[in-house]
Parts: structure tokens; C-alpha cells; sequence
């Protein structure tokens, strides 16, 4: 490999390595150009989320709940999206704040809100009572 590919191609992947702050908008962007690609990425991150849950998590998966729809629990998803892949449970009881039912269910929304209920910025959080827990299971 001659010295000018060797030169070439260590430049390119700087150049990559620096364009990566541009594109999440930080180091050198002005303010309005960081937050408007922070609130671009962060939209786009946020709705693949959700697309991913409601298409993904009504094919593959295991079901806990008789509901009357194809709904599934998929632990891969509930851990990517902190806690929305027990979507079976969701489907089963939507009003409950934590959709992760059982304590080997991990639900980091969930999590989060109890800690913002500890300084009172959220309250009257739902949880599904025992009756809830045991109707409909298969």
C-alpha cells in the first residue's frame, strides 16, 4: 500500500469520527443547530421505539394473557425500549403504570416514575392488583 492510500484512508476516518459530534449536535453547531438536531434524533429514536413495539411485539414473543388480539411479551424488546415490550401485559391492563408485572420483569419507565413520585412530580400511579394478575392468564 503506497503512502498516499495510507494517507488517504487515515484522513477519511478521522473525518468520520469527526463529523459524528455534527451530526448529534454537539462541538462546533450553534445552539439552534444542536437543538434542532437533538430534538430530530431524539423524535426519530422515540417513534422507531414505538413502531418497533406495536409491530414486532404482535408476532414474536411469548403470551401470558388471553387478550383479544395477538399481543406478546418479548424480554429483547421490554430491555431496548425500557419496559414497553411486555406489551401482552399492556394489552391485558392499559391503565397500569408498570407493564413489567412481576419483579423479573424489568421496567426502567416504570423505575423512573416511582422515583419522580418520591419528590411528587408524579402521582396516583396505577399498578394491577392481584385479581388482575391471575384473570385471564393462560
Amino acid at each position: 500500500m503506497s503512502r498516499a492510500t495510507r494517507a488517504r484512508r487515515a484522513r477519511s476516518a478521522q473525518l468520520g469520527w469527526r463529523s459524528l459530534p455534527r451530526l448529534t449536535g454537539a462541538a462546533g453547531s450553534r445552539d439552534i443547530e444542536c437543538y434542532a438536531r437533538r430534538m430530530l434524533w431524539s423524535t426519530v429514536l422515540l417513534y422507531h421505539g414505538t413502531f418497533l413495539v406495536n409491530s414486532l411485539c404482535h408476532m414474536v414473543g411469548t403470551v401470558r394473557y388471553k387478550t383479544t388480539d395477538t399481543s406478546r411479551n418479548s424480554v429483547l424488546l421490554a430491555l431496548i425500549t425500557m419496559g414497553e415490550g411486555w406489551h401482552n401485559n399492556h394489552h391485558h391492563y392499559s391503565t397500569s403504570a408498570r407493564m413489567g408485572f412481576f419483579w423479573w420483569e424489568v421496567d426502567i419507565s416504570y423505575y423512573a416514575l416511582s422515583w419522580l413520585s418520591l419528590f411528587g412530580i408524579v402521582w396516583d400511579m396505577k399498578k394491577p392488583s392481584q385479581r388482575v394478575l391471575e384473570t385471564a392468564r393462560i
